[in-house]
């Protein structure tokens, strides 16, 4: 490398009328080679050059002009690389090194039908006004993880949990509301069902409103799935994971042209996962993702994402807090034998990029989904310390889902008054139909536990007769419009909206004897909302931004008060001020956001089926992130969030309750994590962990004495690399803490944390 860089400095024969070639590899930090990586070159005036690195990671170019270049290589995994060169004769030997990519609070390189998550737009992420925490598929390598829950940990401000074993919700920024999950820049409706993460390459969390990019709920933040996506060199990964609690996942992946057909390139993910689970919550989980792209010409492509998955789950109410006073094992589940979740669920993706001239684009985003989803479940746990027993309910039903989404926009370069723009412009089209099977039989009072025998009595139930089918669409209608102006050379300014025309369609039918009995009332809705995002963003020296920005969201009202009359969409606002630093040449990274977000309309349920909207939730608080290189082979993750939730205005119990003043069930106000790596060069590499929660109240009213303690766990990893396999230790929980919970729901429901658990994974790599 540094020969290369003396060639290239001291060279300086003139050579007009020569062309020139450029040629290297591209390594990893261990000095393997690294195939599919993108190398772009480019020169002043010119158009980019691009070159995919080969299975020995070198890369080539041909018939160059002398001049100045800047060379850029993009591989999933790993931290971009910059780096400007001035050739002046041929160089064969050009090697380039890639650090790994961690955790980071900016998003340089997500090819999301040319949209970054931040944005839609190809702008550096670094001089928009608003904060996105990313974690990579290398980072949830090596924690060794296989679901989001366990994945946002390494987010600041971000805290998930799982549901009965199975759903999954999240808190962002104090709020507990239905934040937004994306599958490659497009919405996923429906339940968020815990999923395996083999076709997955990066995770993204976009904090704050966000409603101008992903329409409504889009309160406190969006999480963006990043699927891997086909690469024009052959590669082939196999894996086998086994640990505690018989958990045991194999799989693989492969990429690369079909045939020999280089413009049609082809990736194809499977994943089978069967674990017995902490408190007999048993998963068993099939994921198959294929995809294929097709490359019309340098200037259009497509692609098409087909994904798979059929999860069967042993669900999990878990533990009534009172029961936990009274001494029961927290490794007792009160759920019946029968209880159960089942998903078969088909998504169908297609991404369409026309590049019209060097300055426009089309894009065309499709989404369809087909997702059956059956539950049965003893959800509602209630101690009765009078009887020492927990008394049960059981809910019953079976979705299925049918979303259709389609996203087209433009998105453009020009200059006007001597400024730079940025622009993207489009229509949003939704359709979510939904038909829900209940049954009042099964959703019922069961028979209780004795917490003096825990002997289960319960009878499971023959079958699931139908007693009601619930009904409804939503349909949505938005146009949005972004523009990013470079005002100056170091002051830049984001600003954009978005009209929603929402509609919804519900009614229910009753049913019996397998068919429906009448056809039930039909409610209509029809709402609108326009939000907003705007913020400058200036550069305070090459390596340093600060920023401001404001941005609002909405979320449409669907409860039907008695007297039939339309409530308004619940609105969200925030103000947020950052500041971006990178050091050490860009290898370490801090970052930095305090912020406030305000909740209003929300609505306040009366008595006789009636509701206001009185209500007003708000929160405050700071994200930390830090990240990078800290030299001699140490890499550092660290985040912290500090989070002031609380109810400005609410009332409870209709209106019986005043919550004024009070702070959100289940929601903590300091969480922290660290992930710290070691990696020397003979293919050895170690890290330890540590996460920090602070207490959290289990109801809104903020009982004292129903508040959960703050906790800390460990974690560790011990790994080998080598060019074609992988082996990997994973520990959580590296202390064995028994008494630490990781969730609740409703007033007084708790998770308890998994004790020490270890997984050991093996990986082969073939090309």
């Amino acid at each position: 490398m540094l020969r290369s860089l003396l060639i290239l400095s001291f060279c300086a024969a003139s050579l007009p009328a020569q062309t020139l070639s450029l040629a290297g590899r591209v390594l990893d930090a261990n000095q393997l080679p690294i195939d599919a990586a993108t190398v772009s070159l480019t020169q002043t005036g010119r158009k980019p050059q691009y070159a995919q690195t080969a299975s020995d990671g070198r890369y080539s170019f041909a018939s160059l002009p002398a001049g100045s270049y800047s060379v850029r290589i993009l591989k999933p995994g790993f931290a971009e690389l910059t780096q400007n060169i001035n050739l002046r004769a041929a160089i064969d030997n050009l090697d380039f090194t890639l650090a790994l990519a961690e955790v980071s609070t900016t998003v340089t390189v997500e090819d999301v039908a040319g949209k970054t998550t931040a944005t839609r737009m190809d702008v550096p992420n670094l001089e928009v006004p608003i904060q996105v925490s990313s974690i990579t598929s290398q980072v949830l390598e090596q924690r060794g993880v296989n679901d989001l829950v366990n994945a946002l940990q390494n987010a600041s401000g971000v805290s998930a949990t799982r549901w009965y074993g199975m759903y999954e919700y999240y808190t962002i920024r104090g709020f507990n509301v239905a934040d937004v999950q994306l599958v490659d820049g497009m919405r996923l409706e429906g339940n968020r069902i815990n999923t395996q993460l083999n076709n997955v390459e990066q995770v993204d969390v976009l904090k704050g409103p966000s409603s101008i990019l992903y329409g409504g709920q889009a309160l406190s933040g969006a999480i963006n799935i990043i699927r891997k996506k086909p690469a024009a060199n052959r590669a082939y990964d196999v894996f086998y994971r086994g640990g505690r609690f018989n958990t045991h996942q194999v799989g693989l992946g492969a990429t690369g042209p079909v045939g020999n057909w280089q413009r049609l390139l082809y990736r194809a993910d499977v994943s089978f996962e069967d674990s017995d689970g902490w408190r007999a919550a048993a998963a068993r989980r099939l994921n198959f993702s294929p995809s294929l792209t097709y490359l019309f010409s340098d200037r259009a492509r497509v692609t098409l994402h087909q994904a798979f998955n059929r999860d069967r789950f042993t669900t999990d109410g878990g533990v009534p807090v009172g029961a936990i006073a009274a001494g029961i094992p927290l490794s007792f589940r009160f759920n019946t034998p029968q209880d159960f979740g089942r998903v078969d669920d088909s998504q169908t993706h297609v991404l369409l990029n026309i590049n019209l001239n060097p300055n426009w684009e089309f894009r065309n985003g499709f989404l369809y989904r087909y997702t059956n989803d059956e539950y049965f479940s003893a959800e509602t746990l209630t101690y009765a310390p009078a009887l020492n027993q927990v008394n049960r309910g059981t809910l019953y039903f079976h979705h299925h889902r049918r979303p259709v989404l389609n996203q087209t926009d433009v998105l453009g370069h020009f200059n006007l008054f001597g400024m730079k723009h940025t622009v993207v412009g489009g229509y949003e089209y939704q359709d979510f139909y939904n038909f829900t099977d209940r049954s009042a039989t099964r959703s019922v009072n069961i028979a209780p536990i004795s917490l003096a025998t825990r002997t289960e009595s319960f009878q499971p139930f023959p079958n699931f007769p139908i007693s009601r089918r619930d009904y409804f669409t939503n349909a949505i209608h938005a146009f949005f419009w972004q523009d990013f102006v470079q005002i100056s050379k170091r002051l830049r300014l984001n600003v954009g909206g978005r009209f929603d025309d929402f509609g919804r369609i519900t009614r229910n039918d009753p049913w019996a004897n397998g068919a429906a009995t009448s056809r039930g009332v039909e409610f209509r809705r029809n709402q609108t909302a326009y939000t907003y995002r705007a913020g400058l963003t200036y550069l305070l020296a090459e390596n340093q931004q600060l920023y401001f920005s404001s941005a609002s969201s909405f979320q449409p009202v669907t409860n039907v008060p008695a007297d039939g009359r339309e409530l308004v969409p619940e609105t969200g606002r925030s103000f947020e001020l950052g500041h971006r630093i990178q050091a050490f040449g860009g290898r370490f990274k801090v970052d930095t956001a305090l912020y406030q977000i305000r909740r209003q309309n929300v609505v306040i349920a009366l008595p006789n089926a009636n509701f206001e909207q009185a209500g007003q939730q708000s929160a405050r608080g700071l994200d930390l992130d830090i990240n990078g290189n800290i030299g001699k082979g140490f890499r550092l993750i660290a985040n912290y969030g500090y989070t002031l939730p609380r109810f400005d205005t609410f009332f409870a119990n209709n209106r019986t309750l005043n919550l004024s003043g009070f702070r959100p069930r289940f929601t903590q106000r300091h969480a922290s994590n660290l992930w710290l790596t070691k990696a020397w060069n003979n293919g050895w590499t170690a890290s330890v962990g540590q996460r920090y929660l602070s207490s959290m109240f289990v109801d809104n009213a903020n009982t004292q004495n129903w508040r959960l303690g703050g906790y800390s766990t460990f974690s560790g990893a011990l790994s080998y690399r080598r060019s074609f396999y992988h082996l990997g230790l994973n520990a959580d929980n590296l202390l064995g803490r028994d008494r630490y919970f990781v969730a609740g729901i409703y007033d007084g429901q708790v998770y308890p944390g998994t004790p020490l658990n270890v997984a050991a994974t093996l990986r082969l790599f073939f090309r």
